[in-house]
């Protein structure tokens, strides 16, 4: 592994030992990247992100926001939102990461779409539930940006063999960590560095 000046390695190693991986938040001399290989949940490079830039609400590849944070702002669902009301803010990007992966799951969706993450990737289900990529199962339905329901056909495991990217929404909520990709509610950096110890318990609002 290799730092950029952020941990030292005894630091990276605690981290990894307990199932965490590290970041370079954002600070006074600009954004710092912090390279790893990546224990979290991450994105294929060309994944398209949903954000806000200049232009207004746009998508970008997770390669670009990444390594351009600056750049851009993540489309997140907004506090107190519900899937059956879904509402969407945009929150500054605090923390990025950028590391190498072997394999990746396609998650395969009955309209078409495929989504490709790593294993522990959170991926939001319609009951509210947030599961990991490795747990998704044909027949499984996910939330569209829309508040639709899509359900998903098959998940392949596919050599990858390249980087992966993630970013981490500035939020103090759980809505706030939700983010758009590919169309899809997914969770950010936080939901596997803070919240993965809790994953299986841990539910988005459904909105009854």
């Amino acid at each position: 592994m290799k730092t950029l000046g952020c941990l030292d390695q005894t630091e990276v190693n605690i981290l990894n030992s307990k199932g965490l991986t590290a970041g370079c938040p954002l600070n006074g001399e600009g954004y710092a990247v912090f390279e790893y290989s990546c224990n979290c949940g991450c994105f294929a490079p060309d994944t398209a992100l949903a954000v806000e830039d200049s232009n207004g609400w746009s998508t970008a590849t997770a390669h670009d926001v990444a390594q351009n944070p600056g750049d851009y702002r993540l489309m997140t669902v907004d506090d107190g939102a519900s899937l059956q009301s879904l509402r969407f803010q945009s929150r500054a990007i605090v923390n990025t990461s950028i590391g190498p992966e072997a394999n990746l799951l396609h998650i395969n969706l009955e309209d078409g779409r495929m989504l490709a993450v790593t294993a522990k990737h959170g991926i939001v289900l319609r009951s509210g539930k947030v599961v990991r990529a490795v747990d998704v199962r044909g027949g499984d339905e996910l939330v569209d940006v829309s508040g639709n329901t899509v359900h998903v056909r098959n998940v392949d495991t596919v050599r990858h063999g390249g980087r992966v990217y993630n970013v981490e929404a500035g939020s103090s909520s759980k809505e706030g960590h939700m983010i758009v990709a590919e169309g899809l509610l997914v969770g950010d950096l936080a939901w596997q560095n803070a919240l993965e110890s809790e994953l299986a318990d841990v539910s988005a609002r459904s909105g009854d």
